[in-house]
């Protein structure tokens, strides 16, 4: 499964998540998008996280890409 959870103001969401979805080892991905430093760290599964700071640029490239 791929699940996008947009826009999350609250680190308890995390939680949620990881019950609800369990890691079973079948190449399955949340992806979580949130505006706080606080909660993307505390979404994060690895030690020192995967956060990635997104610009409105960013927005702009993925509906102008012709693919």
């Amino acid at each position: 499964y791929f699940i996008l959870i947009d826009d999350v103001w609250d680190a308890s969401i995390s939680e949620i998540v990881k019950h609800l979805f369990p890691d079973n080892n079948c190449h399955s991905r949340i992806l979580i998008t949130t505006r706080i430093q606080s909660v993307a760290r505390s979404c994060c599964s690895y030690p020192k996280g995967l956060v990635y700071k997104m610009t409105g640029n960013f927005i702009h490239t993925i509906k102008s890409d012709p693919d």
